[in-house]
């Protein structure tokens, strides 16, 4: 993790070509595994929002804030068969990361680029109780039974994390450009789990 104080000092350096640019995204996140959290969970909405630093015509330093909010996949637990009431229930991360930037091509409107980073992901799983009402196969012999999902019982960790992305950026003008980017990032928790966030975006440098 010395790479994120590293970065923060590259941040404030002067710069060659320099430019600072801004970063307001939006998106869809999906899991990756491994464990219950690919079970149980389904995709749901991400945001993030950036600042880069431009240092050569191609090499750009970003420091970030994400988040992504994943709900309860309630037809996995339909499937079991049984009549079952939800409440709560929500897989939700938070995270810090600063990353490098590269563009391959330079002096189009369409330009591919890599985003590769490191950071800081605080995991968050809200309490969800489950009523079963027709309770024969998982509790026999009563009328109803209430139960707390498994994943409930973690407390809350902030953990190491690893991003490693590409994309595509479309310059509208010089200072302006919209951007496409699906990226992987592995989360070092208690059970390592992966995230797939799919980000469309705007950007603008100044």
């Amino acid at each position: 993790m010395r790479l994120i104080p590293l970065l923060a000092l590259l941040m404030v350096l002067p710069a060659a070509a320099q430019d600072t640019r801004v970063y307001v995204g939006s998106g869809v996140g999906f899991t990756a595994g491994p464990g219950d959290v690919v079970d149980w969970w389904q995709r749901g909405p991400t945001f993030d929002v950036a600042l880069g630093r431009r240092f050569a015509d191609r090499f750009e330093v970003t420091a970030g804030l994400g988040y992504v909010s994943l709900p309860l996949s309630r037809d996995k637990l339909l499937a079991v068969g049984a009549d079952i009431d939800i409440s709560g229930g929500e897989y939700t991360v938070t995270s810090f990361q600063a990353g490098l930037r590269l563009e391959f091509e330079r002096g189009t409107f369409f330009r591919p680029y890599l985003h590769v980073g490191v950071g800081l992901h605080s995991v968050s799983i809200k309490e969800l109780l489950l009523t079963v009402n027709n309770p024969e196969d998982v509790c026999p012999g009563q009328p109803t039974c209430v139960f707390t999902f498994a994943p409930a019982t973690r407390e809350d960790e902030t953990v190491p994390g690893l991003r490693l992305g590409a994309g595509v950026a479309w310059y509208l003008s010089d200072t302006v450009w919209l951007y496409a980017e699906p990226s992987y990032h592995i989360i070092l928790a208690e059970e390592r789990t992966g995230l797939v966030p799919f980000r469309l975006g705007v950007a603008s440098a100044f």
